[in-house]
């Protein structure tokens, strides 16, 4: 280790450190005006600042004990030195967090958002990076919601039925006037704790709700799909559902 520590520093700067370090010196303790050695050979110095000149908050003239206020809770922060903290806790980043996926999902129901059954899409056709028909059917093509609301190829996002999940599909639901068509009155008042959205179109419906794994079918202008369907979600909210979605009834 003697030999290593010898070869090491007559490369960084000459034998002179290395008598100062066996005399018990400090390596770097050459003192400033003393730029060369006796022999003629340059000493390379370097002087250690301590901590308490160092200025951690990037140009702030508070200099260090400053204060801060937490983003979550709007708590006061006390900062000694390091990175400028955000929250005042992990207790406050975690609740943030939270609140963060609860503004982006908006009106569309919790449980729906924390399945990993979304796709991006091109109208009502699921889409991949690629601009292709995507191959829905295929599990390892499927997102999380945020993932299909942040992508940025396709133009909207739905979700792929199963897993309990379903829908009831509902056109011309709405008469000249505004009020809801007979059918559509009839479905909601029968399923008044789903949650129901407005179509792309703007004049159909999509009830959501808890359904049994069954293939779909269509009767009497309704369409109800629980597996094996693809459908675009719009988030645009008709009727406010319950915090757990319940069963379906047609």
């Amino acid at each position: 280790m003697f030999w290593v520590t010898f070869l090491l520093e007559k490369m960084r700067g000459g034998s002179q450190k290395f008598r100062g370090l066996r005399a018990g010196k400090t390596l770097f303790s050459a003192p400033l005006h003393r730029p060369y050695t006796g022999q003629g050979r340059r000493v390379v110095t370097r002087r250690l600042v301590p901590a308490r000149h160092i200025d951690y908050h990037r140009g702030s003239s508070k200099g260090r004990n400053s204060k801060m206020k937490c983003k979550h809770c709007n708590g006061s922060i006390e900062v000694t030195m390091g990175r400028r903290p955000t929250y005042c806790s992990g207790k406050c980043r975690q609740a943030a967090y939270r609140l963060r996926k609860e503004e982006a999902r908006g009106s569309i129901p919790k449980e729906m958002a924390e399945a990993r059954r979304w796709v991006r899409c091109d109208g009502k056709v699921p889409t991949g990076k690629d601009g292709r028909r995507l191959q829905w059917s295929k599990e390892e093509n499927w997102l999380t919601f945020m993932e299909a609301k942040n992508a940025d190829y396709g133009d909207g996002f739905g979700f792929i039925m199963g897993d309990g999940f379903g829908v009831i599909d509902l056109d011309d639901c709405f008469e000249d006037d505004g009020s809801l068509a007979p059918l559509a009155a009839r479905v909601l008042e029968e399923n008044p704790g789903a949650w129901a959205e407005r179509s792309v179109s703007g004049q159909g419906l999509h009830v959501w709700g808890r359904m049994k794994h069954a293939v779909g079918y269509r009767q009497e202008g309704i369409e109800v799909y629980s597996f094996g369907r693809f459908i675009r979600v719009t988030g645009n909210e008709f009727q406010a559902g319950e915090a757990v979605l319940p069963e379906l009834w047609v």
